[in-house]
């Protein structure tokens, strides 16, 4: 083997290692990320109507455009490299990766190239020069090393109930800082949740040399969403190579009816009642973006408000930049007694 090939054969070898260890190091990026930008993003309240602030409003509409246009754009994921060999069909039918340790490891295939100097040692009893032994098959020669496998959308994450249904360019507002950053062509998914209540997710897909993080909370059961890359990184054409995710099951999301009553209003608030007996010294209210034409929740970003030592039969007013009552959905209500 010529030192030129060994030296591309290493390169290739070692881009095939990064590749394979990129899910665990995306997923530790998007939860250090997820805790530095705050992810669930406090809303602001206010007591009474009368003294509500005037807080500018993010463009719902302008959001919904962003979102549909990327749903319609469908999937604009490259196809999988028809010679990929390490996909297999898991549960749900859809094409995953095969697990860690069945991954075949570049550093141990056979390249079919053998050099005489790696047979010193073990050339003993082999025929002579121009003779074949006895029982000689041709073997075929390997000329390539095999390609580093590749993924496609749809695709369901091993080892979770989640599903990627594509991944595509999205442009409009960066909401998943909730800086209302107007952006074009960034990279986002739309993550199906087929299983229970998540309090959190975290998905990292490799693409190319590049690694793209997604991540999202508070994703009710048998929810859509649309999750921009939190980087804002660029939609991209390059082959998929890993897509791995880290969850937080809930408990379970409740709006805890029977204890309170939450009325929504036009004017962007909605009213917050305790309707029990007793003082509520906590309360916390969860709410995300939501088409619900398309059933779709936009952004991982989920927003919060809490309220304190609210009396019994009495309405609190809260007030929330971000909140609409028609394309706003509240998902979880905590309370602490």
């Amino acid at each position: 083997m010529s030192k030129q090939k060994k030296n591309q054969k290493n390169q290739k070898n070692q881009k095939k290692r990064i590749n394979k260890k990129t899910g665990t190091i995306i997923l530790a990026a998007v939860l250090v990320v997820a805790l530095a930008a705050g992810f669930v993003i406090p809303a602001i309240t206010a007591r009474n109507k009368d003294n509500k602030e005037e807080i500018p409003k993010a463009d719902s509409g302008s959001l919904v455009d962003g979102a549909v246009d990327m749903l319609d754009d469908g999937d604009s994921a490259p196809a999988s490299d028809d010679s990929s060999t390490d996909t297999q069909p898991n549960e749900d039918g859809e094409k995953a990766p095969a697990e860690d340790g069945d991954q075949p490891d570049a550093s141990d295939e056979e390249s079919g190239d053998i050099d005489s100097d790696d047979l010193h040692g073990y050339t003993e009893g082999l025929p002579e020069e121009g003779k074949k032994p006895s029982g000689y098959t041709p073997q075929k020669e390997e000329t390539e090393e095999p390609p580093i496998p590749t993924i496609s959308f749809p695709y369901a994450i091993p080892d979770t109930d989640l599903v990627v249904q594509q991944i595509s360019p999205y442009s409009g507002y960066f909401i998943e800082d909730a800086s209302d950053q107007e952006v074009s062509d960034i990279a986002a998914i739309v993550l199906t949740n087929n299983g229970g209540d998540l309090d959190f997710a975290g998905i990292g897909i490799s693409q190319g040399e590049r690694s793209l993080a997604f991540s999202a909370s508070q994703i009710p059961a048998g929810a859509t969403v649309i999750i921009q890359e939190q980087t804002k990184a660029a939609y991209g054409t390059d082959y998929y190579y890993s897509c791995t995710a880290t969850v937080t099951k809930s408990s379970g999301f409740d709006l805890k009816q029977g204890t309170l009553m939450i009325e929504e209003h036009n004017d962007g608030t909605f009213d917050v009642a305790n309707v029990s007996e007793k003082t509520i010294p906590e309360i916390k209210v969860y709410f995300k973006n939501y088409i619900p034409d398309e059933g779709v929740y936009v952004g991982g970003i989920t927003y919060s408000v809490t309220l304190t030592d609210v009396e019994p039969q009495t309405a609190v007013t809260v007030t929330s930049s971000h909140f609409d009552a028609e394309y706003s959905q509240i998902v979880d209500v905590k309370i602490s007694e």
